[in-house]
């Protein structure tokens, strides 16, 4: 496909989802700490320009939409392996290889003409953020960090979340800057924050691809939360709403995690059988999913703690 169709399709995607939601293009440009003007907006809507990668996600993740499903435009040879590199970074990071990961921020860091772009910028310090948190860095250091990447977490509140919208760095940045205020003990706090993020990301999110990837992992650190704090009611219906959304957009991983949080909730509960049956489907689950160690640990809990036999 030539830019001109790639630009026709891209384009048009904006400008319908935009008047579903009957916003303007100012409002569109408005991504919070960056600002696309109205006139770019309106160059973009008629297929005059071809964003960067970066700003069309901008765009994309405020209209709820996943661009990924348009086909990738022509870039030059080293704008390609600029990409391969930004690509590789997030699979160490999801990999949790530190020093993969390290090596490639370097480069990044490296790169002036990268990093002059501030959503280049803001861009890397996400990663950091990411990266720090995979080698266990201090809550302090990285709580320090998350500004860097995400400046409007300073003012972020149950409130102001009602108006506002996240790309997947941001959605990403207050997660863990949730889990940290959880952890440091700001435990209603933090549970009204993931309340409120789950909340946007239903009303924000059109997309299949993009529910199913941001919405499962936010429900298991919320009812991760809640178990915790022995408010065994919302896991439960948290866990079966977050299954379901897996199996609906292919996104199983959590499925076992999910069930498992829901089983431990059923046992506190003093519903013995019934976490018992959840628990053999966490366990046939892990076994399907490849996962043997986790299934086999599963195994050897529900037979030391309760006597049976998966």
């Amino acid at each position: 496909m030539g830019n001109s169709t790639y630009k026709a399709a891209y384009s048009l995607a904006v400008r319908q989802r935009r008047k579903e939601l009957g916003w303007s293009q100012a409002t569109l440009g408005d991504l919070g700490d960056i600002e696309i003007s109205e006139s770019t907006i309106s160059r973009i809507e008629r297929g005059i320009v071809i964003p960067s990668h970066r700003i069309l996600d901008l765009i994309f993740s405020k209209l709820g939409l996943n661009p990924s499903n348009l086909v990738t435009s022509y870039i030059t040879r080293k704008d390609a392996a600029l990409q391969r590199q930004l690509d590789d970074l997030d699979i160490h990071l999801a990999k949790g290889n530190s020093a993969g990961a390290e090596k490639i921020i370097t480069l990044l860091e490296s790169n002036s003409k990268f990093m002059s772009e501030k959503i280049n910028e803001q861009y890397v310090w996400a990663v950091k953020v990411a990266y720090n948190r995979i080698i266990g860095t201090a809550d302090e250091k990285i709580l320090e960090m998350i500004p860097k990447a995400f400046p409007l977490i300073k003012g972020i509140s149950k409130k102001s979340m009602e108006t506002m919208f996240f790309t997947n760095i941001y959605f990403n940045m207050i997660n863990i800057y949730i889990s940290i205020l959880f952890s440091r003990g700001q435990r209603d706090e933090a549970i009204d924050l993931y309340y409120a993020l789950k909340e946007n990301t239903e009303k924000h999110c059109a997309d299949k691809f993009e529910r199913g990837r941001r919405l499962p992992m936010l429900i298991y650190n919320l009812a991760e939360c809640l178990n915790l704090m022995e408010r065994f009611d919302e896991p439960l219906n948290l866990c079966s709403e977050g299954i379901e959304l897996c199996v609906d957009t292919g996104f199983l991983l959590l499925v076992p995690n999910l069930a498992k949080i829901e089983a431990g909730c059923r046992l506190e509960m003093g519903q013995e059988e019934d976490a018992i049956e959840v628990y053999r489907r966490v366990y046939y689950g892990l076994k399907l999913l490849r996962k043997f160690s986790d299934a086999e640990e599963i195994k050897v809990y529900v037979k030391t703690y309760l006597d049976v036999d998966l």
